[in-house]
Formats: structure tokens, C-alpha cells, sequence
């Protein structure tokens, strides 16, 4: 799916060189999946790891070697032989326990990325409460180069997400304005699109304007936006200037 941004006018005259530019919009789950799992997943594998060989406090026990570990013997086998240990203390067995199950579903390559935050979620204590979080997250690092929107009539899913940070093109013989038309003007070798809707007035004024703002920013050298922390610097000397 897209949001075409040809202005109104150019497409009512056919003043658009051939092609119809958009932006790629995404189901909120298709957000999820695409763009913020892998993160979230590569996250959840290193702090567990991280956890795991710090309770072990052994140098010589590699991350690479946990993992291959419990790939191959599954997290139940794992889970038992480290908690068995005479080096764990009796307060980490349970948190020991739960990471190794954590890592065994973030390795698991044979499922997709949402499936397993899915899992990742469902191993919590308080699942429903982890995904709340989780999401609530998600939305809020998307940063001002994307735009959500709520629904689109006639379509299931709820929440759907507009990515500024790419502009697509599709020849304007192919766009059509309805399935029946689109259904009887294409020969199945290429790829076409039907629009399905408008936006609302509101909406288009806001998309536009994120549009422009993302493509119009001009950014600052890093060492010009480095200086900035000066200030900081300044403050902390300021601050602790008496202290002995």
C-alpha cells in the first residue's frame, strides 16, 4: 500500500511525466515486523546473553558457544545443567531459567521476527502488559519521518503507518482508479495498482506537511551539533567547581 503524493491538480490535467510517485504505508503489524522486531529481538538476545555470562563470571565461556548450545540441545537442557552449577547462586536459578528460554526463542530462525516477539512476549510474566510496552515503544521511536493513521474504510486492520523516508514510483498507465478496471486493463505480467480511497482532508494536510519538513531539513555538520555539549560541560564544572 501507499499514499500517492502527486498534487490533486496534476493528476485531474495528467501533468505527472508518466508516473505516480507515493510513499509506502504499512500495516501496523507489517511496521512491527519489517522495521522494529529485528532490533527488538537483537536486543533481547545480547542483554540475556549479557546476563547469562555475567551470573557465570567466566571469561572463557563465549556467547557464540551458549547459543550453538542451546540451538542444538534446546533451552530445557541448558536451563537444567547452568542452574546446576555450584556457582549459581539459588536466587539467580529463576532468572537464569527465563533467559535461556528468551534466548532459545530470539535464536530460533525458523520462525519470522514477529512470531518471535510473539513467543517473547507469551514467556513473560506479565505478557499482556510486556506487549503494551513493547508497542508503546515502537510508536514512539518512529520519529518524525513516519505518520500513522487509524483506518482505511473497507480494510480490517487497525493503525497503519506512513514511511517518509522513501518515495516509489509506478507508471501512470498502470494506476487505475478501480478493480474492474484494473482487473480489465492488465495482462498479469506487470505490476499494477488500484487506488482505494482518500484521505481525509486533515490527513492530507498533515502528510504533506511531514513530507515537505522531512525532505526540505537541512542538517548540521557533527562536529557543529557535537559543540552543543559544551554547554553541558560548562554547567558540570560550574557545578562541582566547589567541591574538594
Amino acid at each position: 500500500m501507499g499514499v500517492i503524493i502527486n498534487a490533486d491538480c496534476d493528476l485531474a490535467n495528467g501533468k505527472l511525466d508518466g508516473v505516480i510517485a507515493y510513499l509506502p504505508m504499512y500495516s501496523f503489524k507489517e511496521y512491527i515486523t519489517k522495521f522494529w522486531a529485528p532490533g527488538h529481538v537483537a536486543e533481547v538476545l545480547s542483554s540475556a546473553t549479557d546476563r547469562i555470562l555475567e551470573a557465570f563470571g567466566d571469561a572463557s565461556t563465549s556467547s557464540e558457544s551458549l547459543h550453538n548450545w542451546i540451538s542444538s540441545d534446546g533451552h530445557e537442557t541448558v536451563s537444567r545443567a547452568l542452574t546446576a552449577s555450584s556457582s549459581i547462586k539459588r536466587g539467580k536459578v529463576a532468572s537464569i531459567t527465563q533467559d535461556v528460554r528468551r534466548l532459545a526463542i530470539a535464536l530460533n530462525e525458523e520462525m519470522d521476527l514477529f512470531s518471535r516477539f510473539k513467543l517473547l512476549c507469551q514467556a513473560e510474566q506479565d505478557a499482556l502488559g510486556y506487549a503494551r510496552r513493547q508497542f508503546i515503544a515502537a510508536r514512539k521511536a518512529m520519529g518524525d519521518g513516519h505518520f500513522q493513521i487509524s483506518d482505511l474504510v473497507e480494510h480490517p486492520d487497525i493503525g497503519f503507518v506512513i514511511r517518509m523516508r522513501r518515495i516509489y514510483t509506478i507508471p501512470e498507465r498502470l494506476c487505475f482508479n478501480s478493480v474492474s478496471e484494473q482487473m480489465a486493463n492488465s495482462d498479469g505480467c506487470e505490476n499494477t495498482a488500484v487506488r482505494i480511497g482518500r484521505l481525509t482532508e486533515l490527513y492530507r494536510f498533515k502528510v504533506a506537511q511531514l513530507f515537505a519538513q522531512q525532505f526540505s531539513r537541512i542538517g548540521l555538520p557533527d562536529e557543529l551539533t557535537a559543540l552543543a555539549g559544551l554547554a553541558i560541560d560548562d554547567l558540570v564544572h560550574d557545578v562541582v567547581k566547589d567541591l574538594k
